[in-house]
């Protein structure tokens, strides 16, 4: 699997979050051999948590999954430049590498609305 089909379903993951309601943010997790382990996408409002992000989520669903703290093997893929609470937890789990499409300046600098609408 490229980078390439790995950030499409990473922006799929975003597309599922903005039909819900949610920020339009993906995420998509591989281990060593490239293989798809994990994948979530923004969750804010649908579980009242202003850390729900796609990463964050994975990272949580990762760390039961495996029982380990330590995700020294995953390779993140995230449809934007993760925030710094997200990077930080990225740090903080030892995540191998992390790839991203749209830098934070360009997403952060949209109002909510105008980022669903080019979204969708």
């Amino acid at each position: 699997m490229t980078h390439e089909d790995v950030m499409r379903i990473a922006m799929e993951e975003a597309e599922v979050a903005v039909r819900q309601g949610q920020a339009p943010f993906g995420a998509v997790v591989v281990d060593h051999e490239g293989t798809v382990i994990a994948q979530d996408h923004d969750r804010v409002h649908e579980l009242l948590d202003p850390t729900a992000h796609a990463e964050i989520n994975a990272i949580r669903l990762l760390c039961k999954k495996l029982n380990t703290l330590d995700l020294s093997n995953c390779i993140f893929y995230c449809t934007s430049e993760p925030c710094p609470t997200c990077m930080t937890s990225c740090i903080k789990a030892r995540v191998r590498s992390i790839y991203y499409g749209a830098e934070t300046e360009v997403t952060a600098s949209l109002p909510i609305k105008a980022i669903y609408f080019a979204t969708q």
